[in-house]
């Protein structure tokens, strides 16, 4: 969350680039005996404890406006929850974030189109527990934001609407994803991989009829009830 004076870098985002500089020099260097026998470099939490950041504005009022939450074994760290959250703000005043979606926690069962509904639930279950008061001014999630597949067309209606029902208070929109490139463009490991059942990136998904349909219904809900 500290910033220097040129630029603002995340620090798990700085974390991973440092530790792909570092697996690419040493990748790229024979090792010596001795350092063969030296410490494993830290990484993850051990390496973010190395050095201390002080905010540079304590006092500042923030609002973080994007972050994800999920525990799942397939993601590097596995599990990043309310916890963690509250240990990357703490000497800040973070008051609320938004919740953006990154396809965690997915119904297991149910209509395909409505499982989607489950990430929704889940977070605003952690934004209810943070609501306590039990991390202090921090209200995590005061906002959510979720996703529909838009290529269902008009049937994106009723799973934007379970969406709301799951977070009156919270939900405040979905995202879907539009940038494609044809497979094997990007590096390897430059997008994390997308569950199967997380709406599709396509080729010219934005000029997708059915997309188009969705993008006029929620456009005519939300220009006819600004309170939903």
């Amino acid at each position: 969350m500290a910033k220097n004076k040129k630029t603002s870098v995340g620090r798990r985002g700085f974390l991973t680039g440092a530790a792909a500089l570092v697996a690419t020099a040493q990748s790229a260097s024979p090792l010596s005996a001795s350092s063969q026998n030296a410490p494993s470099p830290a990484t993850g939490e051990d390496w973010l404890s190395l050095t201390k950041e002080d905010a540079l504005e304590p006092q500042l009022p923030i609002i973080d406006p994007h972050h994800h939450f999920w525990n799942t074994p397939d993601r590097d760290p596995q599990k990043y929850l309310l916890e963690q959250l509250a240990a990357d703000v703490k000497g800040h005043n973070v008051r609320q974030t938004v919740f953006i979606e990154c396809g965690s926690m997915y119904r297991a069962d149910g209509p395909e189109e409505f499982r989607v509904v489950g990430e929704t639930e889940f977070v605003q279950g952690i934004a209810a527990e943070c609501a306590s008061g039990r991390y202090g001014d921090l209200r995590a999630a005061a906002g959510i934001v979720g996703t529909v597949d838009m290529r269902l067309g008009d049937r994106a209606a009723p799973v934007l609407e379970a969406h709301i029902a799951a977070s009156r208070n919270r939900f405040r929109g979905i995202r879907h994803g539009g940038a494609w490139t044809e497979p094997g463009v990007l590096p390897s490991g430059s997008a994390a991989p997308r569950p199967s059942n997380r709406p599709a990136i396509v080729q010219h998904l934005l000029l997708d009829s059915s997309f188009r349909r969705a993008v006029r219904r929620i456009f005519r809900r939300q220009s006819g009830h600004q309170d939903g």
